[in-house]
């Protein structure tokens, strides 16, 4: 184990200060993957956390609330698989500054579909209609 004191913390901060079992069992289990180095798949998190490779949803928002309601500095990347914990600042960078990034895509995102104007909803018989031009 490369960061047994950084273990340590983390695992008492799950079973002191996280108030919700799954967070509990998530947080330790990602005690285990400190550093960009050592990442885990959250398919892999959601089977051991949840016995359930198909809660990669529930896995998301538990790392999400680790992250914004306890400060746990999970890191990720576009460029990488999994998810660890931040070790460093110059990775501790990288996720914040991906972050960002989808934020501002997302806001790109918004902007342009405000400017949308909706179509009117063509009726059924127009639909079958539609793209059927004349032949003469």
């Amino acid at each position: 184990m490369r960061y047994p004191e950084q273990y340590q913390y983390y695992c008492w901060f799950a079973r002191n200060k996280v108030k919700e079992p799954e967070l509990q069992r998530l947080l330790i289990v990602m005690a285990d993957h400190i550093g960009a180095d050592d990442p885990i798949l959250i398919e892999d998190l959601a089977t051991v956390v949840y016995d359930n490779q198909n809660a990669e949803r529930k896995v998301r928002d538990g790392l999400e609330t680790l992250r914004t309601d306890y400060g746990i500095p999970i890191g990720s990347n576009a460029g990488k698989p999994g998810r660890w914990i931040v070790i460093d600042n110059e990775d501790l960078f990288h996720t914040t500054n991906e972050l960002r990034s989808r934020a501002y895509r997302m806001l790109e995102t918004a902007r342009k579909l405000d400017k949308t104007n909706l179509r009117p909803v063509l009726s059924p018989e127009a639909m079958r209609n539609a793209g059927q031009g004349r032949l003469w």
